[in-house]
């Protein structure tokens, strides 16, 4: 069914997209035809900070999932709760996502990505333990917690993928963007496999071993966040002084 809902909403969304998007092509303008269709994959493998940023990308999107494909079962099996009520859970996560957002991309603006970057990494850890180690915790606090967990999430994602965009110059950028989803999803489908191997089945049929899942996020975590520092330091500085360069001319 979420499927199926999914390819509905496209046949609805398509139509609204071709009549009130308007065409972004004036990145566009020199006329050069690629030789091939592997230009894009053989400019981004000779290319070191592209391919730092795109093995970023996937890191923080493997740090990410690790934790996500057993919420539901650890919610149900570990902490008691009715499977009629975890779906809350997301609920009020997508609906803190949803206002975190803009607030979250006008700090990046205003603050710097990476700072903002960082400030989530770090914050959203001891939520990340907190929700791989909660036995007991009563559901309105896990959904506070989750809510809380989701914002930083967030601003993780935003910050991320706006830092990774500008390695390349905007006439690449589709083609890079492109190559970066599929890593993405490579980083997810990593997170999925290590978390089914670590994850075991007790008897009792709680699942056991999920607070591990929350370790080995939290160290990726930590990773990612020096791995931006390193990458995108001076990337806002660069950006500033384009943009200054622009308005001046």
């Amino acid at each position: 069914a979420p499927f199926l809902l999914v390819g509905l909403l496209g046949t609805l969304i398509v139509p609204l997209i071709v009549f009130f998007i308007p065409p972004m092509t004036g990145h566009m303008r020199e006329k050069r035809a690629l030789r091939d269709n592997l230009d894009v994959l053989t400019r981004i493998l000779k290319d070191r900070r592209q391919r730092n940023a795109l093995f970023f990308s996937g890191m923080v999107m493997m740090g990410h999932f690790l934790i996500i494909p057993f919420i539901n079962p650890f919610m149900e099996l570990n902490n008691g709760f009715s499977r009629s009520v975890t779906p809350n859970i997301y609920l009020v996560g997508g609906i803190s996502s949803f206002f975190a957002s803009y607030i979250l991309g006008f700090l990046a603006d205003k603050y710097g990505k990476l700072l903002v970057f960082i400030i989530c990494v770090l914050l959203s850890l001891f939520l990340v333990y907190g929700i791989t180690n909660s036995n007991g915790i009563s559901f309105p606090v896990i959904l506070f917690m989750f809510a809380i967990w989701f914002i930083f999430s967030t601003g993780r994602g935003i910050t991320a993928q706006a830092m990774i965009s500008n390695v390349v110059p905007a006439s690449q950028r589709g083609g890079f963007m492109s190559f970066n989803s599929s890593i993405q999803q490579l980083g997810t489908s990593i997170a999925s496999l290590v978390a089914g191997f670590v994850v075991i089945k007790l008897p009792d049929g709680k699942i056991h071993h999920y607070d591990w899942l929350g370790y080995l996020s939290i160290v990726i975590l930590l990773g990612c966040a020096v791995l931006a520092y390193l990458l995108f330091r001076n990337s806002d500085r660069a950006i500033v002084v384009s943009s200054t360069s622009t308005a001046a001319k």
